[in-house]
């Protein structure tokens, strides 16, 4: 039962309203360089992009915080994270490094199922096995509420 109000929660809480975070921090040619993506979840804040970015700008990376999450599909997720690495031309990096949270993870997981694995070298997937199952057990049995949500 605590996990139903979970996932209804989640599925009232807005997607919209923030903005991409682009942070290029050297602005020599890609090819030689790497990025960062991180895929945020449900619990994204603006204070833990300030950090996020805060902690990535001393290790060397590009970092890319795309705004990438649609409450009425996954499918549209996976649009918007295609249209956002065509867009900043991620693929012209030597090296793409992805930290992703829950929604993040299936996204990139299906974006790579679509495209192929690109030039991405290494994934982070933040989750546990009780937040994997949250998506499926939303659009499963709460699809409805969550369609009537948006």
């Amino acid at each position: 039962m605590r996990i139903l109000a979970f996932l209804l929660l989640l599925s009232f809480t807005p997607l919209g309203g923030r903005s991409q975070e682009i942070v290029v921090y050297n602005k020599t040619e890609t090819k030689s360089k790497e990025a960062l993506i991180i895929l945020p979840g449900f619990g994204d804040s603006k204070k833990g992009r300030k950090e996020q970015k805060r902690f990535f700008k001393k290790r060397g990376y590009d970092l890319y915080i795309p705004v990438y999450k649609d409450g009425k599909s996954l499918d549209n997720c996976v649009s918007n994270l295609e249209s956002f690495y065509e867009e900043m031309r991620l693929k012209d990096y030597q090296k793409i490094h992805v930290f992703s949270y829950i929604v993040g993870s299936w996204t990139l997981n299906r974006f790579i199922q679509k495209n192929g694995r690109r030039n991405i070298a290494t994934i982070v997937y933040d989750r546990s096995p009780t937040q994997e199952r949250a998506p499926y057990i939303a659009n499963k049995y709460l699809g409805l509420l969550v369609r009537l949500k948006g």
